[in-house]
């Protein structure tokens, strides 16, 4: 996570999910989106990434009906257990791979990092996932293993290469970063 970093990229942090959740948490947002035409809200997770500048969510959250979310709002918890609500505009979506990125209109003060691609998911490796399903206060946190650390979709329909997982995400978690031990984001 972002403020941890140092200790993430050496490794030298062991699995602790309590610790990854504390880490991590302020960092994961709930996300709405106010879908054109419909007056409804379609909800989601999502996590924020780039130095806090930008979020990362599932493309079916913003996208309906071909058209992009009119508004967008985005809460995250700060350190002292309050929430900061925030619009954002939606700078980037892949249909296929079910992928959208957001920008923030200020820098969150915490961010998730990727892991190098160099550093393969590998089978049985524990993950974790933090979500927001609903917005329902406070995140979930699931965890699981990887139990298959490439796949490939056969029809192409959507993502290109997976991670299958049995780390479990309700309703209204789409967007969710899945966590390494070390905090790293492995996936969504």
């Amino acid at each position: 996570c972002g403020v941890d970093s140092d200790r993430a990229a050496t490794g030298t942090a062991g699995y602790d999910p309590p610790d990854l959740f504390d880490r991590c948490i302020r960092a994961c947002a709930s996300v709405g989106a106010h879908l054109a035409g419909t007056g409804g809200v379609a909800t989601g997770s999502g996590f924020v990434v780039d130095d806090g500048r930008h979020l990362v969510t599932a493309a079916h959250v913003v996208w309906s009906g071909g058209a992009v979310a009119d508004r967008v709002e985005v809460i995250l918890p700060d350190a002292g257990g309050a929430y900061t609500s925030l619009d954002a505009s939606v700078v980037g979506i892949d249909l296929r791979g079910d992928i959208a990125v957001l920008r923030l209109p200020s820098p969150a003060s915490d961010w998730l990092e990727f892991r190098p691609e160099s550093d393969h998911i590998r089978t049985g490796e524990r993950v974790a996932a933090i979500g927001d399903p609903y917005g329902v206060d406070p995140h979930s946190f699931s965890q699981g293993v990887v139990r298959d650390g490439q796949w490939k979709d056969p029809s192409g329909a959507m993502c290109l290469t997976g991670i299958t997982t049995d780390a479990s995400t309700g309703p209204g978690s789409s967007g969710s970063p899945l966590l390494d031990r070390r905090g790293l984001v492995v996936g969504m």
